[in-house]
């Protein structure tokens, strides 16, 4: 597991480089609030504090050495932010901010901006297949409308019996989605709508996820897997590489 932060600094000399987690924690631990100053001498690293009152010194590693931590951006697969999301869900206790490029670059987090009631609603829709029983599909049209892609795919899957397609007050937009505390409350009001179409059915249906919206909320709606159940995420075929159709990224049983 590998925890990645952004730090605001002012850097003098570019560079990359190694610090042992443990010699750092130990100087970490005792730091009043205030700046850090933190500089190359030789093969050490020299940690200064406290208006360089107090300073300490370590081995510096070869920071080559270390592969580099993979990013989660805005432009990966749905299925990959929903994966990340059902394994640091809440219960991992870390405060995850999600790179997002929707309208520039930005960070999400689920307390981002503060609420705001002009934010668009999610609107839910139930129908049947022709099957009339089985797992349920989900279809989130929240950038563009994929409720008739969705609609083919579960009617020709034998394994679904039951749609959920949610959209928006005012309908989809690229920037339907305001910020993370705006995704991370979709996503709530989403988990909580499919654990109530779910009800006492057992075995528990698996519900087959379609995401048309930015990645931030597919990572927000994964940390909520547990509570869903089984789920299968599904990639738009937008290469034209598996016949242009609808194919499962990523399970959770």
């Amino acid at each position: 597991v590998t925890t990645s932060i952004l730090v605001p600094c002012t850097v003098r000399t570019p560079g990359r480089a190694a610090i042992g987690a443990r010699h750092f924690n130990e100087v970490i631990r005792k730091m009043p609030k205030g700046a850090v100053s933190l500089a190359q001498a030789g093969n050490q690293v020299e940690v200064r504090y406290g208006d360089g009152k107090g300073w300490s010194r370590f081995p510096l590693q070869n920071g080559d050495e270390f592969p580099r931590v993979p990013e989660l951006k805005g432009d990966a697969h749905v299925s990959l932010a929903f994966g990340v999301g059902a394994i640091l869900n809440v219960k991992s206790g870390k405060t995850i901010e999600i790179e997002q490029r929707t309208g520039g670059r930005r960070f999400w987090s689920p307390a981002d901006m503060p609420l705001d009631k002009d934010w668009a609603t999610p609107t839910f829709k139930g129908e049947v297949t022709n099957r009339g029983h089985g797992d349920i599909a989900l279809a989130i049209s929240f950038t563009h409308d994929i409720s008739d892609a969705v609609r083919a795919h579960a009617e020709s899957d034998p394994n679904i019996g039951h749609m959920l397609f949610v959209g928006l007050e005012g309908g989809p937009s690229g920037r339907s989605i305001q910020c993370g505390r705006h995704a991370f409350m979709m996503a709530e009001q989403i988990a909580a709508r499919i654990r109530s179409a779910v009800g006492d059915m057992r075995p528990r249906p698996k519900v087959h996820i379609f995401i048309a919206g930015p990645n931030g909320f597919a990572f927000f709606l994964g940390q909520n897997q547990a509570a869903i159940g089984p789920v299968a995420i599904y990639e738009w075929d937008f290469e034209g590489n598996r016949n242009g159709a609808y194919s499962v990224g990523l399970e959770f049983a």
